[in-house]
């Protein structure tokens, strides 16, 4: 038999596949608008295990202009989806800047509203279209621009007025040469000028409040001035006198965003003295309902839990709850589930070069979160091997995070469903978080995850779903899109754990959800 087998080998899932993935190993590639999501839904400009920035951003640029001249349509909805549902900034704009070259302008023209949403995205949007790498700015590429400035409030030309990016908010009205009106005009003509005398006697309540703040050195004056303008705390901090009074009332003033990242400054400067302001914060911070309108990737509050952990208990307590707040309203997943996060080596890639969170601790969140959801779940994190986890559904998200959050080793993607083909456990579904980069599987068997889910089918259940969910911007992947019952999901936002619900029940998967984006 095994000279026969020698001689006649079995043709494997792998046999036809048509490339290799980083490590070497056989890998397909998923359709062109699958691609394209997550490229926009996964990409951040940041070096990886595997690939570097800036190899990142060509295959990125790459991928969008290839989706440009095929379906124009498709990337315009992909584009406002990544930032809308995917909470993504940088790869949106880079897209929102390739439709802006296209002939038809009708596709740039339907998405940028709903991609340049502050001044600061503006200022990336034009310093892009300024670059050589993407074609100079005409005529057609201003007019949303103009209409855009015609609508900024006081507030961001306060806050953005004075920075000190690439391309400023002045260099941008100069460009740009808006007719405006009324209050937009006055707007303009202090962020130009630096005049805040009114036009056609309208007032400029919060400029006027902040030039004042920038001459006072009264303690009263400036929390007065700070509250009454309700001025952006970005610029407040720099000429405001940095007392803890002054910060009380800063943090009243602070969006729900800067209210996490500004724990830390607040601890130090003395605010969580009063009983007052810690119930003031922990009031917003676990509300629900500025849970979901914060837009916050579910990993920020691990992030701001463990940079402040330890300095005020019902503080800490308060962003755990926010972290659970994050996936509310999610379908339940039926059955019983295996959920398999990847511990792997190339998965200690941090988010950012600003960020200490890593892909792993994303993958841990996101599978805490499934197993949590699902009706039965079994958690298997993995790296070379299985690494079954003994856990309880009344931990929370953050706790069940903690315990499975590791990094190294190498990468098998089959492990998990080895693990379940000798649990004896029958499984309805399988869901693996991960960066999809698998070679141990193929080095030491000849075999892949796709071999092992036919074989599982074959043998346990015909009906196995199997949902990948994708972190990094890989072009390879380890099932090809033909795969019955497997789907790809993409990003790191709260919506990707409910695709998984709702495709389980027949519901719409990230691509229907794009294709049915209304213009």
């Amino acid at each position: 038999m095994t000279k026969i087998n020698n001689l006649f080998p079995q043709v494997g899932a792998y046999d036809q596949a048509p490339m290799v993935n980083y490590e070497g190993a056989p890998a397909f590639v998923r359709s062109d608008e699958e691609r394209c999501l997550q490229v926009l839904m996964t990409g951040n400009a940041e070096p990886t295990f595997y690939a570097s920035a800036q190899e990142l951003a060509d295959e990125a640029i790459a991928v969008i202009r290839n989706m440009a001249a095929l379906n124009p349509e498709f990337l315009t909805r992909a584009t406002i989806y990544a930032r809308s549902e995917g909470h993504m900034r940088l790869l949106p704009i880079m897209s929102l800047v390739v439709l802006n070259a296209l002939p038809d302008k009708q596709w740039s023209k339907a998405a940028f509203d709903r991609v340049i949403l502050t001044p600061g995205d503006l200022q990336d949007y034009m310093a892009l279209i300024l670059t050589r790498r993407f074609r100079g700015m005409g005529i057609s590429a201003l007019e949303p621009v103009r209409q855009w400035l015609a609508q900024m409030p006081e507030y961001h030309a306060i806050k953005y007025g004075s920075g000190k990016q690439a391309i400023s908010l002045r260099d941008i009205y100069r460009l740009a040469h808006p007719k405006l009106e009324g209050k937009a005009q006055a707007i303009a003509q202090y962020v130009v000028k630096g005049e805040t005398a009114s036009v056609d006697d309208i007032e400029l309540p919060q400029i006027v409040a902040f030039e004042r703040l920038k001459q006072t050195k009264d303690e009263d004056e400036a929390i007065r001035l700070i509250s009454e303008g309700r001025l952006p705390h970005e610029v407040v901090t720099s000429i405001a006198p940095s007392t803890k009074r002054v910060w009380t009332a800063i943090m009243h003033q602070l969006p729900y965003m800067a209210l996490l990242r500004n724990l830390n400054t607040l601890y130090r400067h003395g605010v969580m003295d009063n009983q007052n302001n810690v119930d003031y914060i922990c009031s917003v911070l676990a509300n629900p309902e500025r849970v979901q309108r914060s837009r916050q990737f579910p990993f920020r509050f691990l992030s701001a839990h463990k940079a402040f952990e330890g300095k005020n208990p019902q503080i800490a307590e308060s962003l755990i709850d926010a972290l659970e707040a994050s996936f509310s309203n999610m379908p339940s997943i039926g059955g019983t589930v295996l959920v398999a996060n990847d511990i792997s080596v190339s998965m200690t890639t941090a988010v950012s070069e600003r960020s200490s969170m890593t892909c792993y601790e994303i993958a841990a969140i996101l599978a805490a979160a499934i197993y949590k959801n699902a009706e039965r779940g079994h958690v298997v994190s993995f790296n070379q091997v299985a690494h079954p986890r003994s856990l309880s559904r009344r931990d929370s998200i953050m706790g069940l995070a903690n315990q499975i959050a590791s990094g190294g080793g190498g990468t098998d993607l089959s492990a998990p469903l080895l693990w379940m083909v000798n649990s004896s456990i029958p499984f309805d579904a399988a869901v693996f978080v991960t960066d999809n980069e698998s070679w141990v599987d193929h080095l030491t068997r000849s075999r892949g995850i796709l071999d092992e889910i036919r074989a599982y089918r074959q043998k346990h259940n015909p009906n196995l779903k199997c949902f990948f969910l994708q972190l990094l911007p890989y072009e390879t992947a380890q099932v090809p899109p033909d795969e019955p019952g497997c789907w790809y999901l993409y990003g790191w936002s709260d919506s990707v754990v409910r695709f998984i619900g709702d495709i389980a029940t027949g519901g719409q998967d990230q691509l229907d959800m794009v294709n049915a984006l209304v213009l």
